[in-house]
């Protein structure tokens, strides 16, 4: 997995408000709608409110919205206050620093991988991304279904809450 669930979570926040760049969004609103805890979702919606990547807003009306148009927003700007992915200098099979002149076996390989990675990041932003809310409200429409028949990991009964412990 090349980015962490709270990355994959923030990338899903930031998305959804891109789709709705004028409205204020709660954090329960977006929890729900991003399929993450709430609490959880919360903290991670300072976080990026923290970052510079959104503006929160307190009171009645209040919530979340993007702090800056989404084509200013890089993708590496939403991941590295999460995953830190600028400072991925140790060995892919955590042999220490690899280098050019002492590589570990799969450093030529992980190399061009990494930077062709980091240049993603770093080049595309957010707009770049499909903004079609059907897509991607057929998307979480489908994510969760799969959550709900427990294919996503998750056993969740129809309304969409955690089977077992309550």
């Amino acid at each position: 997995m090349m980015l962490s669930r709270t990355a994959q979570y923030a990338f899903r926040a930031v998305l959804l408000l891109a789709l709705e760049p004028n409205v204020n969004h709660g954090a329960a609103e977006i929890a729900r709608r991003i399929d993450a805890p709430p609490n959880y979702t919360g903290k991670l919606l300072k976080s990026l409110s923290d970052s510079g990547i959104l503006r929160s807003t307190r009171g009645l009306g209040g919530g979340f919205q993007l702090a800056r148009p989404a084509r200013k927003i890089r993708l590496l700007d939403v991941v590295e206050p999460i995953d830190k992915v600028s400072r991925w200098t140790t060995c892919f099979l955590g042999l220490g620093a690899c280098q050019s002149d002492r590589p570990c076996p799969i450093h030529a390989i992980w190399l061009p991988i990494r930077e062709q990675y980091l240049t993603f990041l770093k080049t595309k932003t957010v707009a770049d991304l499909p903004a079609d809310p059907k897509i991607f409200g057929e998307y979480l429409t489908a994510f969760s279904r799969a959550l709900v028949s427990g294919a996503a990991g998750k056993r969740r009964d129809e309304t969409g809450r955690r089977k077992g412990k309550r």
